[in-house]
């Protein structure tokens, strides 16, 4: 009986927690960003969202925080920064392309959230792929393919949230295969280091930012 209620509580947290999180991140975050009297503010408060939303899903990983956990989504946290250093510096790695505003202060031309974008990312990828199938080899692929899904509906998104702008407007192929790339590295290090991926949260908030992104690319003005 008290195992019963334990569980009812916890899940009853989980579904408020959406919903809070639905409401007041994704759901005002579209209807602001469309808003064109509302759109500057609302691309203020995106570094906010997006810190918001990892916290909160980190919070509720079904697994416990070892040092080795927090050490490998610190390492991912770091490289995945200066990646993206390197990459604005040089134009090697993903390809030529300037960060804008929208994802708030910058060092190096490159905002410091932006490393916090690629563990949510990784991890809610990972998680979901856990959740899909238990074959360590198809998690592997359904990882992969939901971080390049996700690299997908972001860049349609990204020059109209001033998220980073490509030069001439055009996404080059080196940008996703270098995604795919980096992704399999972060994946190897979760996996190489068996860090448990079990979070309910992660599919549906990877489901909320995807409706965000298609919602803004499809109804914004550019600009």
């Amino acid at each position: 009986m008290i195992t019963r209620i334990k569980f009812i509580s916890k899940r009853s947290v989980q579904l408020v927690t959406l919903a809070l999180v639905a409401f007041f991140i994704y759901i005002m975050g579209v209807i602001w960003l469309l808003d064109p009297h509302t759109h500057q503010a609302a691309l203020r408060v995106i570094p906010a969202a997006l810190l918001a939303s990892t916290l909160i899903l980190l919070f509720f990983s079904q697994a416990p925080y070892t040092p080795r956990k927090i050490l490998v989504f610190a390492a991912i946290v770091i490289i995945g920064y200066l990646l993206e250093v390197i990459g604005v510096k040089t134009g090697l790695i993903f390809g030529q392309y300037a960060y804008g505003n929208g994802l708030g202060y910058k060092l190096y031309d490159t905002p410091l959230i932006i490393g916090i974008n690629w563990l949510f990312v990784t991890y809610a990828a990972a998680c979901t792929a856990t959740l899909l199938t238990r074959s360590n080899a198809l998690q592997w692929v359904y990882a992969v393919l939901i971080m390049l899904l996700y690299d997908v509906f972001l860049e349609m998104a990204a020059p109209k949230m001033d998220l980073w702008h490509w030069e001439g407007e055009v996404i080059p192929l080196q940008n996703y295969v270098v995604w795919g790339i980096t992704a399999l590295f972060f994946l190897w290090l979760i996996r190489k280091n068996r860090i448990i991926t079990v979070n309910v949260m992660a599919l549906p908030f990877l489901m909320m930012q995807t409706f965000m992104f298609i919602a803004v690319a499809a109804y914004t003005p550019q600009g």
